[in-house]
């Protein structure tokens, strides 16, 4: 018998790859008795073959004279796209010391509870069922009574399986009563005589008469049992028809209403398949891209005659594409710029989710688009006018720290020369005068007033612009006014510099000088604190400097915007140099102004 008349595959049937013995009704339990290995191959790589191409899981058992890797190069050379079934998982080749043997010992049990998790597997992976070949060669000499045992239990194990089993034996370990009882347990078995393959048994009916009988009966009695279950099915069919249309019109209503929905939105809606093809279009797509529905059905997202990306922005929506068709994510919300059909560029968010089959296989995605390109210009436009606010503000300071220079200059040079030429003027006068008490009393008030006039001068024109800030730095004008500060409200106030001064450009030391000002001001009038500790260092090339004070504290959000100039002013000099200051309090726990400001290029 040749290939070509084998007869064509039933369902409970598999072609078996040898021409001898044609196609296979599953549960078949067939041997064959060999020689060499040129004739266990002769067979085995056939069967395999044609198992392989029934998209059937296949399980080879090697052993002597083939081990793993000669079996798998036989293989490889016949089969084509061998490795690719090696890859999917739909074969396997394992040693017989692997499969047969448990700590050394033959072990049935441990064998058929290997078959049915096997074919488990293979029938989930989607194969149409499992083939199986095992060596015996492993046999000293003579078949072992636990071997045959085994054999007879595989008969009745495949009874109902979708699966297959050739086992091999080799003739030169085999007794003369082995052949035959090893032929009579298998549903047939090959060998091969003067070079040609023979059956040597092929038992016409393993079942005694009774069994038939038995079988017969229990077929007429499912039969009927069928016939009157098939009648109970058509009534039940012709309710669930009615049941069906039903369910018809109501889809049909249902659809008609997601349509209008959908057509009726404020938001343009595209369905993609898996694969990013267009689904639907609808009319505010068409409205907002200008593509006729006509026109983009069916095309994939990608393609260059659809233009709707934005070039710059195609790898992260490629990116954002990928997540939502390997289903890794079931939704997602993206900003980016896409074409009109006459080129305009405009922006658009995307508020996608995916669409999945029972098994959590993408189906489709389903966008729903907004058009938001005057919102983006509005932003842009807010953007830019807070650039140019807050150069204002910069410019703004640096012409107020101007006019407190040349203010407390004038002060010092005009109005205090002045006064002390006056307080002279008095003393020489007072020297001059006849010795009247009560006259004396008076030039000596004068005098009071002129030197407490000199004072708040002095006072007032080191708080405008203190002279130690451009003669001594930085560090030496914050260690005076901490002093100061402690002199003037009583407060207990350490500051603690560990870092060395560097040398700051003007408008970095002006910014720490004012935030530190304003910071110490803030604790005076309102913290109601006893302790105030200020820190100043370098960290990653950061000045960071802290003002914690043990004061009442105050809640954030309490907080209103028009009373709070002087800490809004603070954060506008932080930002103008990059920095930014964070405050941190709570009602009871005092509060802590931290500011962090890099110096890479502004030392």
């Amino acid at each position: 018998m040749n290939k070509n008349s084998i007869s064509p595959l039933v369902k409970n049937q598999t072609f078996s790859g040898i021409n001898l013995l044609g196609n296979m009704i599953w549960g078949t339990h067939s041997c064959q008795f060999y020689q060499t290995k040129h004739d266990l191959l002769e067979i085995l790589i056939p069967y395999f073959k044609a198992g392989l191409e029934n998209n059937e899981f296949c399980l080879w058992i090697v052993s002597d004279p083939l081990d793993v890797r000669q079996a798998t190069l036989a293989l490889k050379k016949e089969v084509t796209n061998f490795d690719n079934y090696r890859v999917e998982h739909k074969i396997e080749i394992l040693s017989h010391d692997e499969w047969y043997f448990e700590r050394g010992k033959f072990n049935s049990k441990k064998i058929y509870n290997g078959w049915t998790k096997k074919l488990g597997q293979a029938l989930k992976m989607g194969c149409s069922g499992m083939r199986v070949s095992g060596n015996i060669g492993w046999i000293e000499q003579g078949v072992h009574r636990s071997v045959l045992e085994y054999e007879k239990g595989l008969e009745q194990f495949l009874i109902g399986k979708c699966m297959i089993v050739l086992c091999t034996y080799p003739l030169k370990k085999c007794h003369a009563s082995d052949v035959l009882d090893v032929a009579f347990i298998h549903d047939s078995a090959v060998s091969k005589r003067n070079g040609r393959w023979e059956i040597v048994e092929v038992p016409e009916n393993k079942k005694t008469r009774e069994q038939i009988q038995m079988m017969n009966d229990e077929l007429e009695r499912r039969v009927n049992e069928r016939t009157m279950q098939l009648a109970r099915a058509i009534e039940e069919l012709k309710y669930e028809m009615a049941e069906h249309k039903k369910l018809e019109d109501e889809l049909g209503f249902t659809y008609q209403h997601l349509s209008y929905h959908i057509e009726n939105t404020p938001l343009a809606v595209i369905e993609f398949d898996k694969d990013l093809f267009v689904k639907r279009w609808s009319k505010l797509a068409e409205e907002m891209f200008g593509w006729k529905a006509s026109e983009v059905l069916g095309i994939n997202v990608y393609d260059p005659k659809f233009a709707i990306i934005y070039e710059e922005d195609i790898q992260g929506v490629g990116k954002i594409n990928e997540q939502l068709m390997k289903g890794a994510v079931n939704r997602n919300i993206s900003l980016n710029r896409n074409y009109t059909k006459d080129g305009k560029i405009i922006y658009c968010e995307w508020y996608n989710s995916v669409l999945r089959d029972e098994r959590g296989n993408v189906i489709t995605i389903l966008s729903l688009v907004h058009n938001v390109t005057e919102r983006k210009k509005a932003e842009e436009e807010l953007r830019q006018l807070n650039i140019e606010l807050r150069s204002l503000s910069s410019h703004l300071q640096n012409v107020r720290e101007e006019e407190r220079i040349q203010i407390a200059r004038d002060i010092h040079d005009d109005l205090g020369q002045q006064l002390t030429a006056l307080k002279i003027e008095v003393d020489q006068l007072q020297k001059k005068m006849p010795k009247d008490d009560l006259l004396k009393v008076k030039v000596n008030n004068i005098l009071s007033l002129i030197l407490e006039a000199i004072n708040t001068i002095r006072r007032i024109a080191i708080d405008l612009r203190p002279a130690i800030l451009d003669d001594l730095g930085l560090f030496a004008a914050l260690d005076w006014m901490t002093k100061e500060f402690s002199k003037r409200t009583g407060i207990l106030c350490l500051l603690q510099l560990e870092a060395s001064q560097p040398e700051f450009e003007k408008d970095v030391t002006i910014a720490i000088f004012r935030i530190f000002q304003e910071s110490l001001t803030n604790i005076a009038k309102h913290s109601k604190a006893t302790t105030v500790t200020a820190t100043i260092k370098m960290k990653n090339e950061n000045l960071v400097m802290t003002i914690c004070d043990n004061g009442i504290g105050f809640n954030e959000g309490e907080v209103k915007p028009k009373k709070s100039f002087g800490l809004l002013g603070m954060k506008e000099r932080a930002i103008a140099l990059n920095g930014e200051i964070k405050i941190t309090s709570r009602k009871g726990n005092g509060t802590l102004v931290q500011l962090n400001l890099p110096m890479k290029d502004k030392l």
